[in-house]
């Protein structure tokens, strides 16, 4: 039967319940409710009594949200309505409950239907376009975002997600003109600023997008988020002065540490306005356990330009113990070492490009290290090395060139 679990509350249980729901106490709200009974019959459930049967049920609801117990809130709810079809109350309680529950085709089509009621209030259509966004369906989400622009034209909610399904379904020229209409009326929100820029982007107008976030970013100095999207569309529009600008003025500003991501980008810009130093300083500013393959990567790039080379030695060999691949890495590993008078360590890495299949990399690898044999008098070495590369590169000038230098070698050891 549709009245089993009935709960038989009096008026002034009701209002003892609802006052300890006010106070946060769902527990002492679901004693006052007390047990769910079943009525004698149906013929002694009056009117009145649904009443307090819908409301004991959506206040059980209500403390069981508060104990964050959402399926049996949702039973609550459900039952409530099934005795009072028409109590909004429970309608919002439901809509919540499921959507705790992540129950995201429930939801829209019970947000959807209780949308239309008339005097439904705004949470309930905006429970539906959550729906609708969570279940990616644009076209949907059109629908009740435009259905909410016509109703509660002053909830701005409603023109955010009228902006996004607009955007979604491929009306950029539209969506940036809500995203204007946005900006319009709340200037200092730097939210509506980024979302025009986001639009421009995508419509490849990248100098107006580049505007937008200079204003965003002069509106939230001290928003991350903001900043780093200023800071890569400067980067990547090579504007290097003012990129390094915004770099410094965030990292000098932060009295915590900059997140590495963030420091990964300043020491980009200080690379592409060849402030080689400030980029490797702010690099050192991230803690050792943070230091990541794309920090050691940047050190390189950064230390090599700075003409650092023990830094970029160090930073090439962490990132080999890390497991990179790259033979130009390693080629430049063998340039250092030798550099810095290790030809032990710069043979290891020519060996290791021997061993690829890569025949371009093995050829120079060859060369190189027929020219340290030469360099170390190692001269059979260097000469067995030279003619595998002339037997596959005969014209080579390179080639012919050490062995030349091989034979005047050769001359001079006799000689000797």
């Amino acid at each position: 039967s549709y009245c089993t679990h009935l709960a038989a509350v009096e008026p002034e249980q009701l209002s003892a319940a609802h006052e300890a729901i006010t106070k946060e106490q769902p527990a002492e709200a679901l004693r006052l409710l007390g047990e769910a009974t079943d009525p004698a019959n149906e013929s002694s459930i009056t009117d009145n009594n649904w009443v307090y049967y819908a409301h004991a049920a959506a206040l059980r609801g209500q403390a069981y949200l508060r104990q964050d117990k959402a399926v049996a809130a949702e039973e609550a709810f459900t039952q409530a309505l099934v005795w009072d079809e028409s109590f909004t109350a429970a309608a919002e309680g439901l809509i919540v409950s499921l959507q705790r529950q992540n129950k995201w085709p429930e939801l829209r089509d019970t947000a959807a239907a209780w949308a239309q009621q008339p005097g439904s209030r705004p949470g309930i259509l905006l429970s539906a376009c959550l729906a609708a966004a969570e279940l990616d369906d644009p076209l949907l989400l059109l629908r009740f975002s435009e259905n909410g622009l016509i109703r509660f034209p002053n909830v701005l909610q409603f023109r955010q997600l009228h902006a996004q399904a607009l955007q979604a379904t491929g009306q950029q020229q539209l969506a940036l003109h809500a995203w204007a209409q946005l900006a319009k009326r709340e200037p200092f929100n730097p939210q509506w600023w980024q979302a025009k820029a986001a639009t421009l982007q995508q419509l490849e107008d990248s100098a107006q997008s580049r505007q937008q976030l200079a204003i965003a970013h002069a509106l939230a100095p001290q928003d991350l988020a903001t900043t780093e999207q200023y800071l890569i569309a400067l980067i990547m529009a090579e504007h290097a002065d003012q990129a390094v600008d915004v770099a410094r003025n965030w990292m000098n500003s932060q009295s915590t540490q900059t997140p590495t991501h963030f420091t990964l980008l300043a020491a980009q810009a200080a690379y592409q306005a060849q402030d080689y130093g400030l980029g490797l300083s702010w690099l050192d500013a991230v803690a050792a356990e943070q230091r990541t393959q794309e920090w050691h990567q940047w050190s390189l790039y950064l230390a090599s330009k700075h003409a650092d080379s023990k830094r970029a030695r160090i930073a090439i060999n962490r990132l080999i113990e890390l497991g990179s691949k790259d033979l130009r890495l390693r080629f430049h590993a063998a340039h250092l070492a030798k550099e810095m008078n290790d030809p032990i360590s710069a043979e290891s890495h020519l060996r290791y490009i021997l061993q690829s299949n890569e025949a371009q990399f093995v050829h120079l690898a060859r060369l190189h290290l027929a020219r340290l044999y030469l360099d170390s008098q190692r001269l059979e070495e260097a000469e067995r090395l030279l003619n595998a590369a002339r037997a596959v590169h005969p014209e080579d000038p390179t080639v012919l060139g050490l062995l030349r230098l091989h034979g005047r070698a050769v001359i001079d050891a006799a000689q000797e």
